[in-house]
Formats: C-alpha cells, structure tokens, sequence
C-alpha cells in the first residue's frame, strides 16, 4: 500500500510538472516575441510617422511625447518578462527539490519494506527451527541417557561397546546442533550483564585471534569507547570466532582482517529502515578481502543449515547463531560484499543505559 500510494504521487507530481512546464514555455515564448515586436516597431521610425498622423486628429500628442511612450512600453514589456523568467527559475527550483525529496522518501520505504520481509522471514525460520530443535531434543535425550547407562555395563562385548560409542558420539553432536538451532530461534539464552564494551570486544578478539592461521594479519582498530552495553562475553566470544573463522576461509588462509570500532547514533527517521530503536549503538565491523559472495548466497548466509563450506562439521548454523544472538541483544547484523573483492559484516550493539 505504501508503495502504490508513493507511485501513485510520483505520477501526479510528474504530470503536474509537465503541465507547468508547458505553460511556463508558452509565457516566455510570448514575451519574447512580443518584446521582439516591440523593439523591430521601436526602430521602425516609419512606424513612428503612421501612429502619429494617425493619432494627431484625435489626441493632442506630440512627436517627442510618442517616442517617449514607445521605450516606456518596451521596458515594461521586458520587466515583466523577466520577472516571469525569474518566476520560473524559483520554481523549478522548487519542483526539482520535492522530486528528489520525493525520490529519497521512495527509497525510504522501499528498504523498510524489504527490511520487514527480511525481519518476517527470519522470525518464520526461527519459529520452524525451534519447533523442530524442541522436538528433536526431546528424542535425543532418551538416547543419550540410555547409552550411556549401557556403556557402563562391564561385560558388554568390545563390538557392541564400540557401537554404543558411535551412537552417544553422534547423538550428542546432534545435541550440539540442537542447541544452536535453539540459540538462533530465541529459545536459549545466557545471562546477560553490562559490560565496558570497547575493552570487552578487546580481550574478546584477542582471546578469539587463536583461531586464526598465522598467515593471516589481523588489523585492529578499537578505541576506548564510553558506554557499556547488555551483553554476554562467551556469547560475543561465539561470534567474533565465527566471523573470524568465516573471513579466514574466505580468504584460503592468507590476508588481511580487519575488526573496528565506532560509535554510531540511530536517528528516529532511520528506525523504520533499520529495525531498531533510536538511540546510541556501538558499530563493529569485521571485514576481510577475501573471494567475497553473490547476492544469492548473502541472502540466505544466516538461514540455519545454509552453508556454502566443505565438510560434515559444517553444518550451516554459525551465522544463524550470530544472527540470534545479536537479535536477543536486541541489535542487528548485516553484510555487503562483492564477488572478489571482500566481504564486511556490520553489527550494531545498543548501548546500555545507566
């Protein structure tokens, strides 16, 4: 609705504007020729001699007196239409200022709208992931428990021991799966505490830095920032490692990441956009340059199970685990990239009140 009715403005606005366009065109090319009339009549002095045989029975005017009259005329013509062309100009300007503010109140609800189709489909997914993740933890546990008393059985069979081993090593990876499904969907949730937030995010990368290969070099930038923010430190250590291990794949283990910090201010004209509550918020951004991704893929890059990486311990769920995460803190992530030319994750984190 909000759509069509901004479409449906611009239509009107650019019709009127035709309108006025035309009829301003039309003014100017009166004025101009009637000034042209007047100045070719102006130098035409046998124009003069005929207006004034003509007139001299009637009025008592004379030779000097018309001469005068002509100029006079001439000037008043030329005055007004340069006040016209004047008036024009003024609004032109006028009409070319709402349409660009009609353009960026256009682009406004474009992005919100797209932004409540992003926040709609996520929350369908969390609310399908946690269904299935209370579902599947509630079968698994019968699992676990039951081969874990079996295996304390002493005279079991060395194959039927093995067995048993795989199954509780597989039921209890499934487990793992579970509980992260249940993080994105908002089912699981730590303690959270305020907390200094640059000088956390600091110890955070260094302690998380480990995961790193030594080819690749860590650019830091995080100044002392005032402000403390709700948080959970094993929580912010879960994503700044995803995103660290995330940017190092990208890059096959050789280049440069970088991790900053700024503050940033979200004004109540941008909330709607944005998804998020006016006020203050610490921006970190986590960027690397690496073989970046195409729209498709960043699309879906915090769908749970979503995965673009080799091997059956990527099961698709780091992201989406970020993702809830940082919604529970009641904040946002985002990324841009291009293809071959890096990818930048941005997270925006309230600040806490006192």
């Amino acid at each position: 609705m909000m759509l069509e009715m901004a479409t449906e403005n611009a239509s009107a606005e650019t019709s009127w504007s035709e309108r006025k366009d035309t009829a301003r065109m039309r003014d100017l090319i009166l004025g101009a020729a009637a000034f042209a009339v007047l100045l070719s009549l102006l130098i035409s002095f046998d124009f003069v001699d005929r207006l004034f045989e003509t007139t001299r029975d009637y009025e008592d005017w004379e030779l000097d007196e018309l001469l005068a009259s002509i100029p006079a005329l001439t000037f008043v013509m030329a005055w007004y239409s340069f006040r016209r062309w004047q008036e024009a100009r003024r609004l032109n300007r006028e009409l070319a200022d709402a349409n660009e503010t009609l353009k960026a109140t256009h682009a406004r609800i474009l992005a919100a709208e797209a932004e409540m189709r992003e926040a709609q489909r996520m929350e369908a997914l969390g609310r399908l992931a946690g269904g299935m993740a209370h579902e599947l933890n509630n079968m698994l546990q019968p699992v676990i428990t039951l081969t874990q008393l079996s295996l304390k059985n002493e005279s079991l069979p060395q194959d039927i021991r093995t067995n048993l081993e795989k199954i509780l090593e597989a039921s209890e990876h499934s487990r793992d799966i579970v509980s992260k499904a249940l993080t994105f969907a908002g089912g699981k949730s730590l303690q959270k505490e305020k907390m200094v937030f640059s000088t956390c995010l600091r110890q955070v990368v260094d302690f998380s830095r480990t995961v790193l290969p030594s080819t690749i070099d860590l650019a830091i930038d995080v100044p002392d920032l005032p402000g403390q923010a709700l948080i959970n430190r094993t929580e912010l250590t879960q994503i700044i490692t995803n995103l660290m291990t995330n940017a190092a794949r990208a890059m096959d283990g050789n280049g440069t990441l970088t991790i900053a910090l700024t503050a940033e201010q979200v004004s109540a004209r941008d909330t709607e956009a944005l998804g998020l509550a006016a006020g203050d918020y610490f921006k970190v951004l986590v960027s690397d340059r690496g073989s970046g991704m195409s729209d498709d893929v960043r699309r879906r890059l915090f769908d749970p199970f979503f995965t673009t990486a080799d091997g059956k311990d990527n099961v698709g769920l780091g992201l989406a685990v970020v993702y809830g995460i940082i919604t529970d803190w009641q904040g946002k992530i985002s990324v841009s990239s291009t293809p071959g030319h890096g990818t930048c994750f941005t997270i925006l984190i309230p600040v806490a009140g006192n």
